[in-house]
């Protein structure tokens, strides 16, 4: 039977993505905008929504499979490809910005002018103590040590649906069309959030396919790994650090200026990330 059509994955779809654009399309339509500042309590429900697939997987295993929350994989597994991740994704996301930046798709901007200019058109104090060169480094130091954690948690959300739940049950279908079905469903997922400004705010209709291919690109390395290492946590600790430093301090020191083709999210970071996939795949051998 195709797993697409089992009761359990179709609950699960259908609840995962009905609440996600429900409350999304909720916001937007009361003015919700990524470009530029977002609201912040905009981007606290946004936050939380990252716990639905959580949520969806939860309430399948409780009320439609009927299986014990053990086949999640909660478990931490050995440390070791946890330390490797957190050295190699922050250099992956390094390259990725300065490829980007010789290609002319990112500006260099290591006194974040760009983003104070930002600041100040909300009507916010942008003078600080020291250079804000320091603050970049600061922000650094932050994005390595600090911000995974954070969004390592709101990033297993994610997880605990798209590869503790729904990979598994794909599997099925064979490693490689289960991967791609499982890219496009995560990436059609933000598609509320690409419309208006998401990873591609000048286009984001172009957007919707790019997140579609990025999210595919990065789950062929958090796939693998996840299946190598049987643990949930370690996919959520992936998310957490791809999006602590695709969204932390390189898109303030590095602004973008051609969204489709630079940063973690464009032609460059899709390049990156699926060489890297290949290598990770090797290494899983």
């Amino acid at each position: 039977m195709n797993p697409l059509k089992s009761k359990p994955v179709l609950f699960f779809l259908g609840f995962t993505f009905f609440v996600t654009y429900a409350i999304e399309f909720g916001l937007i339509l009361a003015g919700f905008r990524i470009k530029g500042i977002p609201q912040i309590f905009g981007q606290y429900i946004v936050a939380a929504v990252m716990w639905i697939p959580a949520l969806g997987a939860f309430l399948t295993l409780k009320f439609i499979s009927k299986e014990p929350m053990t086949v999640l994989r909660l478990r931490l597994g050995k440390v070791k490809p946890y330390i490797i991740l957190w050295l190699e994704i922050p250099l992956l996301v390094a390259l990725i910005y300065l490829i980007s930046w010789q290609l002319g798709f990112v500006k260099f901007d290591l006194e974040m002018k760009d983003f104070m200019k930002l600041l100040r058109t909300y009507g916010m104090n942008t003078e600080l103590p020291f250079p804000p060169v320091y603050m970049a480094l600061i922000l650094f130091f932050v994005s390595l040590f600090i911000s995974p954690w954070m969004n390592s948690f709101f990033g297993l959300g994610e997880e605990i649906g798209w590869r503790g739940f729904l990979l598994p049950r794909l599997m099925s279908l064979g490693k490689t069309k289960a991967y791609l079905i499982l890219g496009v469903i995560w990436g059609l997922w933000h598609l509320p959030l690409i419309i208006v400004g998401f990873n591609y705010p000048d286009t984001p209709l172009l957007g919707i396919a790019m997140m579609c291919i990025f999210t595919t690109a990065i789950g062929f390395i958090i796939n693998d790994v996840v299946l190598k290492n049987e643990s949930t946590l370690l996919a959520g600790w992936a998310h957490g650090l791809i999006n602590s430093q695709g969204y932390g301090v390189w898109k303030l020191i590095m602004p973008q200026s051609n969204y489709i083709m630079g940063g973690i999210a464009g032609v460059v970071g899709i390049v990156v990330w699926t060489l890297y996939g290949l290598f990770v795949k090797s290494r899983q051998k």
